[in-house]
């Protein structure tokens, strides 16, 4: 089993609206019930016009954020 980090619905959505425009809410695509990946989250972005570093960044911020989201 993969190690990598797994980011639930709501963490999907802040991510994609801190990647997108610094901090707003915005609508995420749809993840499993076990979350997506940073490289799934990229790919997505990429798909939508949103640059992998930017995914990258916002993730950091959520993680950096120390906020616990319910899974």
């Amino acid at each position: 089993m993969s190690g990598d980090r797994r980011y639930n619905d709501e963490e999907v959505r802040r991510i994609f609206a801190l990647a997108t425009s610094g901090d707003a809410p915005g609508a995420a695509p749809g993840a499993t019930a076990e979350g997506l990946t940073l490289a799934e989250l990229q790919d997505v972005g990429r798909q939508v016009g949103v640059e992998p570093a930017l995914v990258a960044r916002a993730a950091l911020m959520l993680d950096a954020s120390g906020e616990v989201l319910p899974r």
